[in-house]
Order: structure tokens, then C-alpha cells, then sequence
């Protein structure tokens, strides 16, 4: 799937793609919120941010460019077959 194909699905179906055929590799803190980075074949990158007073993901951010996994360098456990 591509970036773009990915930000055309509905919001619900772009969850269900993430924890489908998602593998997450990192978790920061931001604020008081859990942003859990998922990588998707194809290249593409996702982050959910999920806010630990209302118990919900609040937030997704998808993304191919290496950018913002500066954010998460010391945390990125790639999955092996990369």
C-alpha cells in the first residue's frame, strides 16, 4: 500500500490497517499523551497518539519521510525481515 492509498481510507479502516499488518517499533511520550510508532509495508509510518486521561486514541499521523523518527532514535526496534 502507499502513503497515498493509506491516507484515502476512512480513519476507522486506517486503524484497522495499522494493527492488521502494522509492526510497532517504537513508544514516546508526548505531554501526557503515548504516541506508538507502527511501521507498514510499503514504507509508510505511522504514528497513534493515545491519551491517557480519556483512554483513547486521539490522533494519527502517517508519514514515509525519516524526519520524525528523529524523535524516536533511541527507541526503534525494526522488525527483522528488514
Amino acid at each position: 500500500m502507499t502513503l497515498y492509498k493509506f491516507n484515502l481510507l476512512p480513519y476507522d479502516r486506517q486503524l484497522v490497517a495499522v494493527f492488521d499488518a502494522g509492526h510497532k517499533v517504537a513508544t514516546r511520550w508526548e505531554e501526557e499523551d503515548w504516541v506508538n510508532l507502527y511501521w507498514l509495508p510499503g514504507g509508510i509510518f505511522v504514528e497513534l497518539y493515545y491519551d491517557t486521561h480519556l483512554k483513547e486514541i486521539t490522533q494519527l499521523k502517517s508519514f514515509t519521510s525519516s524526519d520524525p523518527l528523529g524523535d524516536y532514535a533511541a527507541y526503534v526496534q525494526l522488525p527483522e525481515e528488514l
